[in-house]
């Protein structure tokens, strides 16, 4: 016995707020090709590292990320990083 599922291609309207949100940030990225340092590299991938870190786990499974984001450099303290880890376990509880 074949399992066959045919799929037809819906002609659904463009969503206009989708594509005026994704339309937006491009634009507005456009600046960031004439800011572009090294420093500020280097801090884009250690801040990615850094929120990377703090994955939500469901059963055993990343869920998500908690994504804490400052304008300043070492604007949170040790402290602040064992809240959001309390928070997370908070959320983790929740959903499990």
């Amino acid at each position: 016995m074949q399992n066959i599922q045919e799929f037809t291609q819906s002609r659904e309207r463009i969503n206009w707020r989708d594509l005026f949100i994704i339309t937006s940030f491009h634009v507005l990225l456009i600046p960031a090709f004439f800011y572009f340092s090294w420093t500020n590299l280097a801090i884009m991938l250690v801040g990615n590292w850094i929120v990377g870190s703090f994955g939500v786990d469901k059963n055993g499974e990343v869920f998500g990320v908690l994504d804490v984001d400052s304008d300043e450099l070492d604007d949170f303290s040790e402290i602040d990083a064992e809240g959001l880890k309390e928070i997370v376990k908070i959320i983790e509880h929740l959903i499990n």
